[in-house]
């Protein structure tokens, strides 16, 4: 018995010693400034470093989307908060010159979380991992979005 708790304590500092990624957000610029055809819709994008799929990292990631809400979103029917994995091909000086990329690659490969709102006051988040289509989508909640 005495050598299971040493094997659990050697296992516990272990995990303890792991070097954590700090998780970082930044704007996908070259997304951003594409034009958009739907005067309705809005979409928001953002590149990720240190993401590793944890519910602590969603949760940090929605009260992000969450607290970059003000009233000037109330003009459209729907808008999104997509999250892509910043990576050699999705990355603002990469998908800038060459903008197939991102439909050819980072949409396939690299989105990691799509927050979606509606002025009917919907709220869906899909989590993707490793796909094009969500691995699940939940309802998630906002105190500052309320619909109209």
């Amino acid at each position: 018995m005495n050598n299971l708790s040493y094997v659990f304590l050697f296992i516990f500092v272990l995990l303890s010693c792991q070097k954590k990624k700090t998780l970082i957000i930044e704007s996908f610029t070259s997304q951003n400034e594409l034009s958009k055809s739907n005067p309705n819709t809005e979409s928001f994008y953002f590149l990720v470093s240190g993401y590793n799929h944890t519910q602590y990292q969603i949760d940090s990631i929605t009260n992000f989307v969450c607290s970059s809400l003000d009233s000037s979103f109330y003009k459209y029917d729907t808008f999104w908060f997509s999250f892509y994995k910043k990576s050699k091909v999705t990355n603002n000086e990469h998908i800038k010159k060459n903008p197939k990329d991102f439909f050819r690659h980072s949409t396939d490969h690299d989105i990691l979380l799509q927050y979606k709102f509606t002025k009917s006051g919907t709220r869906s988040l899909g989590i993707y991992k490793n796909s094009q289509y969500p691995k699940k989508t939940v309802r998630f909640e906002c105190e500052n979005f309320q619909k109209e």
